[in-house]
């Protein structure tokens, strides 16, 4: 599995897409504290891997990759759901995950969050 499918999918707005990403990477055992860094992303793309591996890895309750704590915070935020109601934006702003937040980038706190 690489997370640059899982950056690509959400940047374009693939919800389902990175759904079932994140599924799979369940059912695989995938080892968010393992993650190196990926390679060949624009600077938008790696804050995003950094802040997704960030915020499984927590969910994992495993260590954060090294490389995540060198990528810095967007220059503008990045919104990984629509936040075109600003009611429901207020709302996101409140809870994100503050592996999101410290990159700024913005998700509800059950984002990506399976039963």
């Amino acid at each position: 599995m690489d997370v640059r499918d899982l950056v690509t999918a959400l940047l374009r707005g693939e919800t389902l897409t990175a759904r079932q990403w994140v599924q799979d990477s369940v059912r695989e055992g995938f080892k968010w504290g393992e993650v190196s860094a990926p390679t060949g992303l624009s600077d938008r793309e790696m804050v995003v891997a950094a802040a997704l591996t960030d915020l499984f890895a927590d969910r994992a309750n495993v260590s954060r990759p090294g490389w995540t704590f060198n990528i810095g915070a967007a220059e503008g935020p990045i919104w990984l759901v629509r936040n075109d109601l600003p009611r429901f934006a207020d709302r996101v702003k409140g809870e994100v995950p503050e592996a999101l937040r410290s990159k700024r980038v913005f998700a509800p706190a059950n984002f990506l969050l399976f039963a």
